[in-house]
């Protein structure tokens, strides 16, 4: 799931800063509906830490390419689609019969049988897993701390970044969607620092090739 955001986030990004046209944008949000259903689909992924992930990505991609303004009702829009699409497959998985639900229909009957406190165990699991993948080792650590400070080059430019963001403006937005994508799967899923280092890889490897690109042209 990661590597999925992370990759079509980029490419999406890239391709709109060499033809930045309102079709285009339009053909990516196709594509971004059709990964969320690949995602979210009992049939395809059913992976619901990214039926949540995703959609909210993609979004926050989408409006900072089209240059909308995250206000308050943008944000609102983004967790309302990502709340209906959520309980929608969630719905529709757990009316299927036992031996086809996933474990994403199964969680929620288990939910509905035993009420808050049932989901309240599923909670605290999934905390408790990310907990100790995040423990395991001190790279976790240095990797979430690399990650919040790449958000705040991105959000508030300076020096090369600054440069970076007035030549390939798109790209950097780009950067954001990847940048919620991470920060999101961090917080979702079970396995987070994994989701959000998978993610981030299309963030880090292109600021490095971005930024050799442009010692290269001021070498020359």
């Amino acid at each position: 799931m990661g590597i999925l955001l992370g990759s079509s986030i980029a490419a999406a990004a890239i391709a709109y800063q060499r033809y930045p046209k309102r079709r285009l944008l339009l053909i990516i949000a196709i594509i971004f509906m059709l990964q969320c259903y690949l995602i979210a689909s009992p049939s395809w992924g059913a992976n619901s830490d990214g039926m949540v992930t995703a959609p909210i990505a993609f979004l926050v991609t989408l409006f900072l390419l089209g240059d909308f303004k995250l206000g308050w009702r943008l944000i609102g829009v983004i967790i309302g689609v990502t709340l209906l699409a959520t309980i929608g497959f969630t719905y529709y998985d757990m009316l299927r019969v036992p031996e086809l639900q996933t474990h994403l229909g199964r969680a929620a009957n288990q939910i509905a049988a035993g009420g808050l406190s049932e989901g309240l165990t599923i909670v605290a699991r999934k905390l408790t897993m990310n907990l100790k993948l995040i423990r395991y080792t001190i790279w976790s650590w240095v990797f979430i701390v690399i990650l919040l400070v790449i958000s705040l080059l991105v959000y508030s430019p300076v020096g090369a970044m600054m440069r970076l963001r007035q030549e390939k403006p798109y790209i950097v937005k780009g950067f954001g969607g990847i940048i919620a994508a991470a920060l999101v799967g961090l917080v979702i899923n079970d396995s987070g620092i994994v989701a959000a280092s998978t993610t981030s890889i299309y963030l880090v490897v292109i600021i490095i090739l971005l930024m050799l690109h442009q010692q290269g042209k001021d070498s020359n």
